[in-house]
């Protein structure tokens, strides 16, 4: 069986995701008997005489995609729409909102639409991007003969009036959710399930049960599915105005946690002393290096201690028997002319105002730009104080703190810290969107 794999409007993300583990791949495909004729990633970029199964990523934009992919469709037995935008149009279709703009600059991109709307699909491999188990399954499926209308297609998507609910902490816009399904994951995977897929069939969204807003339906607001949104559908409150207000007034300092800088700097490419300095060139008297977990060697054991409002609320949830071990979460010492950044979305619920470095990074790049940031002098770097303890377990990700709190239930001990994101506070719901790829936390 031969596959021919082909790409219209997208980021390739999803043939990427297949080439990144292409030894699994074609130890998989050969073992089906299955053969990749046509892949230009792999140097395969000619148009084979015939081929089985049609793969294809990305939406459709102009009239000659169309007559391209109805071609394909003539020629294959099976077609796949591979990753969102080939199922659901992505965030080319987006372009409905502005198509007389986009005509206006190139009259040859007309909209942006998915495959179903112009040709048969056979099976649909959703995501942004995919799972490459999930593609393989489906080439499994196709190459034992196992009935096509069986298959995960899924759904045929077509768009709906879009809700909003926002609860002033989150907000999501399901007018601009692509159905990537990454939120709906990641909260599955923390066990909250406060989002999931509502309307299944032609109408489907992402959405709450019954729209009801996030802290009705037992959301944490951890703030990890805004971090991992690819198109901003879901997003925490936007502090930055008032903050630049704030700075503005001036006499302002700025505190700001060591995971916040760290992050910074390696989404900015710079020394965090050319952090500081570049948040000194906004306005800021002075710049604080906070650390939340400042002297957690000292609290009497043994005892849980949540980085935020999420992981005690988390704690008190699915462990409530364990909450009399709860201490509070760390909190900012702050006064009328005090900022903080941070690199956690979740303590928006704890500060009336408070800027993740996310917003920082868009307010440096902006104001700022990145080759002065680049060129600035850099400040020194406050050092913080080390707290080696054999006693004080650091328990970072959904997977590391359930394990730990079921072996503290069992037996009470030490110093538990929790860091609920994917990869603890350094990948914290709060930071850059360019550090938080889906990789964090699938692996």
């Amino acid at each position: 069986m031969k596959v021919a794999i082909y790409s219209f409007s997208s980021c390739e993300g999803c043939r990427y995701t297949i080439v990144n583990e292409l030894d699994k791949v074609l130890e998989t495909l050969e073992k089906l008997g299955v053969e990749i004729v046509r892949e230009p990633l792999l140097g395969l970029g000619e148009e084979p005489a015939n081929y089985d199964i049609a793969i294809i990523e990305g939406a459709l934009t102009s009239e000659e995609d169309v007559n391209k992919v109805k071609e394909i469709r003539r020629k294959c037995k099976y077609l796949i729409a591979l990753g969102s935008c080939a199922a659901l149009g992505g965030i080319v279709a987006f372009m409905y909102k502005h198509k007389g703009e986009v005509t206006r600059f190139d009259k040859k991109y007309i909209f942006g639409e998915p495959l179903h709307k112009f040709v048969k699909v056979d099976a649909v491999v959703k995501g942004c991007p995919i799972k490459v188990g999930e593609f393989l399954t489906i080439i499994e499926f196709l190459a034992k003969g196992l009935p096509v209308e069986e298959l995960e297609r899924r759904f045929q998507y077509i768009k709906v009036s879009e809700k909003v609910i926002d609860d002033g902490l989150l907000k999501l816009d399901t007018g601009k959710c692509v159905v990537c399904g990454r939120c709906v994951e990641i909260c599955s995977l923390l066990g909250i399930n406060a989002l999931d897929y509502g309307f299944r069939g032609s109408s489907i969204i992402v959405t709450t049960p019954f729209f009801k807003k996030f802290a009705e339906v037992g959301c944490i607001h951890c703030g990890l599915c805004a971090g991992y949104c690819p198109v901003a559908a879901v997003t925490y409150r936007d502090d930055i105005s008032r903050a630049l207000e704030l700075i503005k007034s001036g006499d302002v300092s700025i505190l700001i946690d060591g995971w916040a800088l760290k992050g910074l700097a390696e989404a900015l490419e710079v020394d965090a002393g050319k952090v500081i300095a570049s948040l000194k060139l906004l306005g800021a008297k002075e710049v604080k290096l906070w650390d939340p977990l400042e002297g957690v060697e000292k609290v009497s054991e043994p005892a849980i201690v949540p980085v935020s409002s999420a992981e005690s609320e988390y704690v008190r949830k699915f462990y409530p028997e364990l909450s009399k071990y709860l201490t509070e979460y760390p909190r900012p010492a702050i006064g009328d002319k005090t900022l903080v950044i941070t690199s956690c979305a979740a303590r928006k619920k704890d500060l009336d105002l408070v800027l993740t470095a996310q917003e920082t990074l868009k307010i440096l790049e902006s104001l700022i730009g990145r080759e002065q940031i680049a060129n600035v002098e850099a400040e020194e770097v406050p050092q913080l104080s080390g707290r080696a303890s054999e006693k004080v377990k650091v328990l970072q990700g959904p997977d590391e703190v359930r394990r730990g709190l079921e072996e503290f239930k069992d037996n009470p001990r030490n110093i538990l810290v929790l860091q609920l994101c994917f990869g603890g506070c350094n990948y914290g719901s709060g930071q850059p969107y360019r550090l938080l790829d889906k990789t964090t936390y699938i692996h």
